[in-house]
């Protein structure tokens, strides 16, 4: 069966929304391992603890450990139901799922259930990180004027003092030049993260 980029495209859409709807990691322990790079969390799904998982490290392998025979059970339910093992081997989402057209991944039909649930929480750990990132990002656009991309950015701030403080402070014209001295640093794929609504409550704007 050959499968088309369309439907490549689609299926990792819905892979990302069900574990963004169902999967949710509560008290992450990150730093963990020999290179800090190992987390363990619980695991819930719709809402109900399913299992403790600690990724794996420096050449050992992961742990899943149910919370019992019905959570097990549950879990094999969930992703039978949202036939998961399908989404995973017609996603590029993963990179020993990079190639969905391939002879080999036609032919490997059967994904365990162990397999199934490195690859999702694979993905929900990057929802978790991502919207980290925002949330982060978000409280730096109140601190100062933030510039760059959603993934890589610096800033221009004053200690101890929001951008609403300063307007108050040296005014909103002092503020705009600040503003237009950021846009000058701006390089080609960057721009001004703080939202327009933002700057205009300050009375700033940006200028090309």
């Amino acid at each position: 069966m050959i499968i088309t980029d369309t439907e490549i495209k689609l299926n990792k859409q819905k892979l990302e929304a069900t574990i963004a709807k169902s999967i949710k990691l509560k008290r992450i322990k990150r730093g963990l391992g020999h290179d800090g790079g190992q987390y363990r969390c619980d695991v819930y799904i719709n809402g109900k603890k399913a299992f403790d998982y600690l990724s794996a490290d420096c050449g050992v392998g992961s742990e899943i450990t149910f919370i019992s025979d019905k959570t097990k059970a549950l879990c094999e339910a969930f992703f039978e139901e949202e036939n998961i093992a399908h989404l995973i081997k017609t996603s590029t989402q993963f990179e020993w799922v990079n190639a969905p057209n391939n002879l080999f991944y036609q032919e490997a039909d059967v994904i365990t259930l162990d397999d199934a649930i490195e690859s999702v929480l694979y993905l929900a750990m990057n929802q978790e990180n991502k919207a980290n990132s925002l949330k982060k990002l978000e409280k730096s656009k109140l601190k100062g004027f933030v510039f760059g991309t959603e993934d890589s950015y610096d800033m221009v701030y004053w200690p101890k003092r929001s951008l609403a403080e300063m307007k108050e402070i040296i005014g909103s014209e002092s503020l705009q030049r600040e503003l237009d001295k950021v846009v000058l640093k701006l390089k080609e794929g960057q721009s001004v993260l703080n939202s327009g609504e933002q700057l205009a409550e300050l009375g700033l704007v940006v200028t090309k």
